[in-house]
């Protein structure tokens, strides 16, 4: 898409090089293996294409392969742009090859933005660690009701 590896401009190039390589994808991956696709957007006179919609399109073709989860990554640099948001993000698709699958949680997990808070919703809601975050994040400035 524009890229220094890619010398087309043209999206239906990109769709068919992708329904192309899935069969490879499929055959070479294992039961229970995982594929990470990254994309990001096309960009051509103004409009925008969110080529991880394509992929999404390309990719379900085959049934062995299911959608695990879309994984936004964030990143402060890139082309400026002067008419819509510049884009400082991609999208990674994360793929397994059939519905028997590891993952280790824990290896990845972010710590919790409120460590001890139980409840977010119902009559417990305002009890316990969350009453005594919002009190410490508001003395210190940083948090506002």
């Amino acid at each position: 898409m524009g890229k220094e590896y890619d010398t087309s401009l043209d999206v239906q190039d990109f769709i068919s090089v992708h329904k192309k390589l899935i069969p490879d994808f499929v055959r070479l991956l294992r039961p229970g293996g995982s594929i990470c696709w990254q994309v990001g957007y096309h960009v051509k006179a103004s409009p925008v294409t969110p080529l991880d919609f394509l992929v999404l399109q390309a990719f379900q073709s085959t049934s062995q392969l299911v959608l695990r989860n879309r994984i936004i990554w964030t990143f402060g640099h890139g082309t400026h742009a002067s008419k819509r948001f510049s884009g400082r993000h991609e999208t990674i698709l994360w793929f397994t090859k059939g519905l028997d699958y590891y993952f280790d949680l824990d290896s990845v997990r972010v710590p919790q933005k409120y460590p001890g808070k139980r409840f977010y919703k119902g009559p417990k809601k305002e009890s316990g660690a969350a009453i005594l975050w919002a009190k410490i994040l508001e003395t210190s400035g940083t948090y506002r009701m």
